[in-house]
């Protein structure tokens, strides 16, 4: 493997640690499966492979699956996606568990939107170099020393405005409905209005992908997918008999990638 993999596979790793704290067999049988079908879905497969940007929202409205410590099987299915396509020279892989991060018994600075932006920012700085001298002419240094949003959001799009065209950016948020909660809803919404901004940025050579997964469907973030019909529900998918197996993930996104 590259070095560039090596380095982008040690990096994903640490960043998977949160759901891997809990082991997907925990979960049941049945909502697992659920999830694996998600990426044989037409609208799974018109996100994953179109060669221009694009958004995904997958919820879970009703028959809700089992939830361990802020992750649910669809956390699991985030973290096989994420996983997939570590190893994609082209790629570069971003992602959060919101339900990490809800705890009102944690530091607060762990809390909510703002550590995300945070996080994502960091995760993009660690797989790709960046030219940051001509930052301080576009983003205001003093603005990023205070952890203004306005500064931090910014910045976000000004890396990913500076990524060629050959690299595709997959920006996975889990859990996307806890941070429209009274407490977190001042600074998310800003933020996640953001992050899909970048899907529609026409200064944006790099294609940009966002797959948002929740449980239950957010009210206010799902606003933004409604008018495309960009979204899915796992309630409608069949039941299936056989035995869960994330590898069936990753082979099928393998063969959807080769395909493009």
């Amino acid at each position: 493997m590259p070095h560039r993999s090596r380095q982008h596979a040690k990096f994903v790793s640490r960043a998977f640690s949160t759901s891997d704290a809990v082991n997907d067999a925990q979960f049941p049988a049945r909502q697992r499966l659920k999830t694996e079908q998600i990426v044989s879905t037409q609208l799974f497969r018109d996100w994953i492979v179109s060669p221009s940007s694009a958004k995904l929202l997958v919820k879970w409205d009703t028959h809700k699956p089992r939830t361990i410590a802020g992750t649910s099987p669809l956390s699991v299915f985030c973290t096989t996606i994420a996983r997939a396509l570590q190893t994609k020279e082209s790629f570069v892989s971003l992602l959060w568990f919101c339900g990490r991060h809800v705890d009102a018994d944690q530091p607060v600075e762990h809390l909510g939107a703002i550590p995300m932006l945070f996080s994502l920012i960091d995760q993009l700085l660690r797989q790709h170099p960046f030219e940051m001298r001509p930052l301080h002419q576009e983003i205001s240094l003093e603005g990023l020393q205070n952890k203004s949003v306005d500064a931090l959001t910014k910045l976000l799009g000004w890396l990913v405005r500076r990524l060629p065209r050959t690299v595709t950016v997959v920006c996975i948020i889990d859990g996307v409905a806890l941070f429209e909660r009274d407490e977190f809803l001042e600074y998310s919404l800003t933020i996640f209005g953001s992050i899909l901004g970048l899907t529609v940025d026409q200064s944006v050579a790099a294609s940009v992908k966002v797959l948002f997964t929740s449980i239950p469907g957010p009210e206010y973030v799902q606003v933004a997918f409604e008018n495309e019909n960009v979204i899915l529900n796992v309630d409608s998918l069949p039941h299936m008999s056989w035995a869960p197996n994330d590898e069936r993930i990753s082979r099928t996104l393998e063969e959807q990638l080769v395909e493009e």
